[in-house]
């Protein structure tokens, strides 16, 4: 599976023939799916992060913002602040695990 930004929208598309899966929003900036390619993040242009499912596309959670990029990591996801800081939330709760 293949994420794209292309003018604000995400793309999810098929490794192999390139077809398009499903398209998600607009005016994202950043995105990332996980390793089971079950969930899908997306980071949008006003700093706000969604959890959605690839497959349905519905929204899972939101984590608070402004991010300006945001990654899955063991059990949990990675949020880079636009002041610099990290911030490690569960997947499950979306709560704070560590701040760094």
């Amino acid at each position: 599976m293949a994420l794209i930004i292309k003018n604000g929208r995400a793309e999810l598309r098929n490794d192999k023939t390139g077809s398009l899966i499903r398209t998600f929003g607009s005016n994202i900036s950043d995105g990332d799916y996980d390793a089971d390619e079950e969930l899908v993040l997306l980071v949008m242009r006003s700093g706000k992060v969604e959890l959605r499912s690839s497959k349905t596309g519905s929204l899972k959670r939101t984590f608070p913002g402004p991010c300006d990029k945001a990654t899955f990591s063991e059990g949990g996801v990675l949020l880079r602040k636009e002041n610099g800081r990290h911030e490690l939330r569960s997947i499950a709760t979306g709560s704070l695990i560590r701040s760094y």
